[in-house]
């Protein structure tokens, strides 16, 4: 996910703040008439609702062809822990009108798919027949359909045939969010389809020098990274009170929760072991940027928390590795 969000207003609002910003009284962000907030999601389509920008269009895409370089504007990146952000993309695949649009689409275009579904009078596509339906939500049928689907991309992965390979119009699963910070195509969904043009270097360098930094496993720090860079102060749920909790009582700062229509209790937990290192050699940029990603917006909560004189982070800051051993360095 990334957003743009004028500057002015918190140019404004940190210039006439104290050394040691006090809590804001406001618990929102000021209205997009007054913060320009420009929505293109790479992650999370809930954060724009949370940024107050769900009434602007929004859409999967190329993060280099609509950063902003205006000097009023905030460039805003959300990453997610590619094991769960991988998983993530299978599931909306399969369960939702997205999916369902995408994959059918694409069907139509494969004419002997057309010329089967004609003599059988078929009622699924070319993903479905592969990896399962939307009808069918059981951890059982989720499971048996997203094993093929990950090795799909596994076998390709690192093989000289890195383009054109079939990702049945939807996401093609290798590092996604590496590929969305770097690939040079405008248009909506351009990011979900590989054609080689994935750079890591250039994905850290993104992470390095974009304005504002999140991570979804820290969703609601890294809002509150966006609340103290606009408004120079830090609302009240921002703050950790004495029990390690954020704030209530001082306002609380609701966050939009969607999910893929399939079932609530089908995570992490529920993939093999022993399919874990398929993920991790499909994900594998995606999880040396993460964890340069991680390290920066610790990083900044930490320096947010010194300037405020207030704790954001209420537990312990989490850790990630990198699998293999690889290191993400920001």
């Amino acid at each position: 996910f990334y957003a743009t969000a004028d500057k002015a207003e918190a140019a404004t609002t940190a210039a006439t703040a104290p050394p040691r910003a006090t809590v804001a009284a406001a618990a929102a962000l000021p209205p997009h008439s007054k913060d320009r907030w420009h929505v293109a999601i790479v992650e999370l389509q809930a954060l724009g609702y949370d940024l107050g920008s769900a009434s602007q269009p929004a859409m999967e895409a190329c993060y280099p062809p609509y950063k902003s370089s205006s000097p009023s504007t905030l460039n805003f990146i959300l990453l997610r822990e590619p094991r769960s952000h991988v998983l993530s993309q299978f599931l909306e695949c399969r369960f939702t009108r997205f999916g369902s649009w995408v994959t059918w689409a694409d069907s139509l275009r494969h004419a002997e798919w057309q010329k089967e579904c004609k003599r059988t009078r078929c009622g699924i596509n070319r993903f479905g027949e592969r990896f399962g339906g939307s009808r069918n939500r059981t951890a059982a049928s989720i499971l048996a359909g997203f094993e093929p689907w990950i090795r799909h991309f596994a076998r390709v992965q690192g093989s000289a045939r890195r383009s054109g390979v079939d990702d049945f119009g939807c996401y093609d699963a290798r590092s996604l969010q590496t590929r969305a910070l770097t690939c040079a195509r405008r248009g909506g969904y351009a990011s979900h389809h590989y054609d080689g043009e994935a750079s890591l270097a250039g994905a850290m360098e993104v992470v390095r020098q974009v304005d504002l930094l999140g991570v979804t496993e820290l969703y609601h720090e890294s809002l509150c990274l966006v609340h103290f860079r606009v408004q120079g102060a830090l609302p009240p749920s921002c703050v950790c009170t004495a029990d390690a909790n954020h704030s209530a009582g001082g306002g609380t700062m609701r966050h939009e929760h969607r999910t893929h229509g399939g079932p609530r209790d089908f995570g992490l937990s529920a993939l093999p072991q022993a399919l874990l290192p398929t993920v991790d050699a499909v994900t594998r940029d995606d999880a040396q940027l993460y964890e340069a990603a991680l390290r920066r917006v610790v990083r900044d909560i930490r320096s947010v928390e010194t300037q405020a004189g207030a704790r954001v982070l209420c537990s312990a800051a989490p850790r990630y590795s990198a699998p293999g051993g690889a290191t993400g360095q920001a």
